[in-house]
């Protein structure tokens, strides 16, 4: 769950540092006290589009970064361990985004550098924006397996993970083919090159063929013809 939010320099806030508890939080308060600018704060931390204009005035920058507890969360952490995000033993997630007036991005994951579009496939899996023109993730074509393996509970899961074993073996069968098909044509082509070898080393002219025929009836002959010859001479 998201554990913690630190907001700088977003439009009317300084500095703000939210921590959040199990189940329903609310926040409340007049218009204008920056309510909707810490829901701005956590699309921008998920990886959605940033308009630089919500940096506040005299700042060159701002920053979000959210603190996201995995202990309780195992198929989150299963699905951020096979995109290889994370290893098995990680417990936590801290997300950054510093925004700068020139509208580039530096985006972090657990301190370490990473891609806007990274974070942005992290943010889909973590949090759910409802409201008015916003994204959900039943919207998401990507979900929609997921959510139906999820509705067939044990028996769907069950038939998948065959699914999966059987695909996997069908691949590498596929992958050993391709490798059989990949050195029979190797081997194809080294007897090629090698024919091709023989014959340039042959130095074959044009019409050759017909004069080494006519040669090779000579030399059949050369015996009567040096009989012949041998008795005209006598």
């Amino acid at each position: 769950m998201l554990k913690e939010i630190k907001v700088e320099n977003i439009a009317l806030i300084d500095k703000a540092h939210i921590k959040f508890s199990p189940g329903l939080t609310i926040l409340s308060g007049e218009t204008g006290a920056g309510k909707t600018l810490i829901v701005e704060a956590l699309k921008i931390l998920v990886g959605e589009k940033a308009d630089k204009d919500l940096i506040r005035s005299g700042k060159k920058n701002a920053y979000v970064e959210g603190y996201i507890e995995l202990t309780n969360w195992p198929k989150l952490l299963k699905n951020l361990i096979k995109l290889k995000y994370v290893d098995e033993d990680c417990e936590y997630l801290i997300l950054g985004r510093k925004l700068d007036r020139d509208g580039k991005n530096q985006c972090y994951l657990n301190g370490r550098s990473t891609t806007l579009k990274t974070l942005k496939k992290i943010g889909n899996l973590l949090i759910d924006l409802h409201g008015q023109h916003e994204h959900q993730s039943l919207f998401n074509v990507s979900n929609h397996l997921e959510v139906l393996d999820n509705f067939g509970k044990e028996e769907i899961v069950s038939l998948r993970k065959s699914y999966e074993r059987l695909f996997l073996k069908r691949k590498k069968l596929m992958q050993d083919y391709l490798k059989l098909e990949s050195t029979e044509r190797e081997r194809l082509i080294d007897r090629v090159e090698f024919e091709k070898k023989e014959i340039e080393r042959a130095e074959l002219k044009t019409d050759e063929e017909e004069k080494l025929k006519a040669e090779r009836e000579v030399l059949r002959n050369y015996e009567n013809i040096y009989s012949l010859s041998k008795s005209i001479y006598v």
